[in-house]
């Protein structure tokens, strides 16, 4: 069994159906219930309970001949992954390169599943400056952050996003702003906001995008609001699209996002 740690915050019922995965390797792709009941050091009924669990969310699937193995939704994680660290390995150095020429924060955000997170930051040296948390969660439809990914999704995709963000408890708008949200955006080729998630914050953020148009996530340069006015920001927009542009050709993109005027 796993080796127990000191932590006053540990759920055993979550540890150990998380040991149960992590006894899979190269050499042990499948095993039976009482494999695993060995490992747990459980009776057979609540590892059965357990490795239910786990196969009806897709962790673990039952083979024909009765053992277990690795379900698809690992493989789906995994691949997440996998995509971060290239998107991050191919945005890192522009993003040192916009961070030297604006001197603020600067964050590229992945999207996936009606989520966004934050995978990569160049974080300010100023006194005053905004934290971006890697691994954090990103609201995607408040801010300039999420809202500059979320409104180039497709229609049926920025659905999907809205009610997971509402299941999540991640803030939304109404309809009719979204809908000028989006129209704006899209229009722009990028979003401004002002003190939407927090106060005296500011952001500009624009949509990465990958292979066929589909959207990845954002860049975005993140300040106070004190540093941060419209005229800077209109001065940081021409290196901060040709960024965003760079990424996403980097990522396969073969469009043109700097053909939109603004406004």
């Amino acid at each position: 069994m796993a080796k127990q740690r000191n932590n006053k915050y540990r759920i055993q019922a979550v540890e150990r159906a998380l040991t149960i995965l992590q006894c899979f390797h190269a050499e042990r792709l499948e095993m039976s219930m009482m494999e695993m009941a060995g490992i747990l050091e459980l009776n057979k009924s609540t590892t059965f309970r357990m490795v239910s669990t786990l196969c009806d969310m897709g962790f673990l699937e039952k083979l024909a001949n009765g053992k277990y193995a690795l379900g698809t939704e690992i493989i789906r994680l995994g691949h997440l992954v996998s995509e971060d660290m290239t998107l991050l390995r191919a945005a890192q150095p522009i993003m040192d390169e916009l961070f030297h020429h604006c001197g603020e924060t600067v964050a590229i955000c992945r999207y996936s599943n009606g989520q966004m997170i934050c995978i990569g930051r160049v974080e300010s040296q100023k006194s005053l400056k905004c934290a971006c948390t890697v691994g954090a969660d990103v609201p995607v439809l408040l801010g300039g952050t999420g809202r500059s990914a979320a409104a180039f999704l497709s229609d049926s995709e920025l659905s999907r996003c809205i009610e997971t963000q509402k299941r999540i408890g991640n803030p939304v708008c109404g309809k009719e702003e979204l809908r000028a949200v989006v129209k704006r955006a899209r229009s722009n080729g990028y979003y401004i906001s002002h003190s939407e998630l927090d106060d005296a914050i500011n952001a500009l953020g624009l949509p990465i995008f990958g292979k066929n148009g589909v959207v990845l996530g954002s860049l975005s340069i993140v300040a106070p609001s004190s540093r941060m006015s419209d005229e800077v920001t209109w001065e940081l927009l021409p290196e901060a699209r040709r960024s965003a542009q760079r990424i996403s050709e980097r990522m396969g993109y073969d469009g043109n996002m700097l053909n939109s005027k603004g406004e």
